[in-house]
């Protein structure tokens, strides 16, 4: 480049495991890894070989869990507000963990201050949870919510329907 270079060494790493395409463990990518009590989240599986390639998941391994359940790629959280796992077994052994943290979050909070809402129609209040400083994953049943005035509409889980009744007027504190 014209000039000495500002690093004169290298550090390579090299693999000598032989390729391989045969399963030897999972991997797991989850939707949160935060998550409120009775909440279901994705949670996709990968199999992995010896040597780091993809390899297809014997049809025989089966999946372990405390606090939840784990079927179909959906995993939803027990009840209690506890560290949650999912195992992957095979022949007899452990072949892959994952965490998932079940908590009751610090704060929830409205991500806009203000909505406007067309008579009528229907809009789904963002909202966000945090657990110290990781964002949690809610379900519908976490937040009850009330209006001062039912005549301006109504919410379903995390949706606001407002009424045709014209003069209505909402505020939130």
């Amino acid at each position: 480049d014209g000039s000495e270079r500002s690093v004169s060494n290298g550090f390579i790493i090299v693999s000598t495991e032989a390729t391989s395409y045969e399963f030897d463990h999972v991997v797991y990518d989850g939707e949160a890894e935060y998550v409120t009590p009775g909440t279901s989240v994705e949670v996709s599986v990968k199999g992995v070989s010896s040597s780091g390639n993809a390899a297809n998941i014997p049809e025989d391994v089966t999946y372990v869990t405390t606090n939840g359940t784990f079927e179909n790629g959906v995993f939803t959280a027990g009840n209690s507000a506890e560290t949650a796992t999912i195992t992957a077994m095979y022949n007899g052994k452990e072949a892959g963990t994952t965490t998932i943290n079940v908590v009751v979050p610090d704060k929830i909070t409205f991500n806009n201050s203000t909505i406007t809402v067309p008579y009528g129609k229907t809009v789904k209040l963002d909202m966000a949870a945090t657990y110290g400083v990781n964002a949690v994953k809610m379900n519908d049943n976490d937040v009850k919510f009330e209006l001062s005035d039912d005549s301006i509409g109504s919410i379903v889980g995390f949706d606001f329907t407002a009424s045709n009744a014209e003069g209505a007027a909402v505020s939130a504190e």
